[in-house]
């Protein structure tokens, strides 16, 4: 039940995130939507605040502790919580029913802050909160069509838990977040498969996965060495048969480009090569979703070393699923010389 974005948003300091009910804050977060749709949804500016009032009444919202919400304009209260049920068009100015503490941290908030900010009240600069210190969280956002802007505010505090009953009845209004982890690499794939151009727009990430999958599609099981801008010592992903008598363990790097025009180049090859040298490995496969350099397909063919260039021709493939026809062999001499006049012919399939 707790909404993502107060959670990650850095306008709020750390220490703050746990001075608050979680079903708090998902309800200020709630209701500042919920007011935002209403307004959006009314035909006047005075239409607006009848229809908010209203459902402030209808969810029992008004003159409640934790939660305050308010209606602006300028520096003028349209509605405020503690102010009835005013709510015409003759503005209250902010200074008349807070004060001057609490109108110049309202006004530098509104003016300076992005959607979010907390403060502290104290008995000292606001003789509203009485002998319970208090920590509020205020959330606000403008409506466009009217300019109204929306305060809501979370109020809480070491003395606060018995205001919590105010609430529960408006616990029902928020979804419980289900978190669900959905595979987004099928998506992927049809999309590609419709239009390959889209293997010049998924970023280096997204190509990272389709790889990894399409491995996984070829019966292989993997692992990332990290994510992107990490150092992951020239291997994005190290690959090997599930089940086989007859081991491997391969590395993959993967290399993304933005246009069909960049090719990956020699140097790329050579240091891969230089990667599966060094590394307790059977065998490289160096992937792109461009092409390669003529240089950089001679170097492969130079280095002798069990190295497989594989381009954007390649990877649509396997996206269709062809795993093993003769492209895939490509590497393969159809035969070799064991000696002058022994010549063994490789079956392909």
């Amino acid at each position: 039940m707790i909404d993502a974005q107060f959670y990650e948003d850095q306008s709020i300091p750390d220490e703050r995130k746990t001075q608050f009910p979680d079903d708090l804050v998902a309800l200020a977060c709630k209701l500042k939507k919920d007011v935002l749709q209403t307004i959006r949804h009314s035909d006047t500016k005075a239409d607006a605040i009848r229809q908010v009032i209203s459902y402030l009444d209808g969810h029992r919202l008004r003159l409640i502790e934790p939660l305050q919400i308010s209606l602006l304009a300028g520096q003028s209260f349209l509605y405020h919580d503690y102010q009835g049920s005013a709510g015409g068009l003759s503005p209250t100015p902010i200074r008349r029913i807070t004060g001057d503490i609490y109108h110049a941290a309202l006004s530098r908030a509104i003016k300076e802050a992005e959607g979010l900010y907390t403060w502290d009240d104290e008995t000292a600069n606001n003789p509203a909160a009485g002998a319970r210190p208090r920590v509020n969280l205020g959330m606000f956002a403008t409506e466009p069509r009217f300019g109204i802007l929306v305060l809501v505010e979370a109020h809480w505090g070491p003395s606060f838990a018995p205001f919590a009953c105010q609430y529960a009845h408006l616990r029902e209004l928020i979804t419980p977040v289900r978190i669900q982890v959905i595979d987004p690499t099928g998506a992927l794939l049809k999309k590609i498969a419709e239009n390959p151009e889209e293997l010049y727009r998924i970023g280096p990430e997204q190509l990272e996965l389709l790889v990894e999958d399409r491995f996984r599609a070829m019966g292989l099981e993997t692992m990332r060495t990290g994510h992107i801008n990490a150092r992951d010592g020239g291997i994005d992903i190290l690959f090997w048969p599930k089940a086989t008598s007859f081991p491997f363990l391969g590395a993959a790097q993967v290399k993304w480009h933005r246009a069909k025009e960049i090719k990956t180049v020699a140097r790329d090859v050579r240091e891969f090569g230089s990667v599966i040298q060094t590394n307790p490995l059977n065998t490289g496969i160096l992937i792109t979703n461009t092409s390669f350099t003529p240089d950089a397909e001679w170097v492969a063919r130079m280095l002798r070393l069990p190295i497989r260039l594989r381009d954007s021709q390649d990877l649509r493939r396997w996206i269709k699923g062809r795993f093993v026809d003769k492209d895939e062999w490509r590497e393969i001499p159809s035969e070799i010389v064991l000696c002058p006049g022994v010549k063994i012919e490789i079956p392909r399939n």
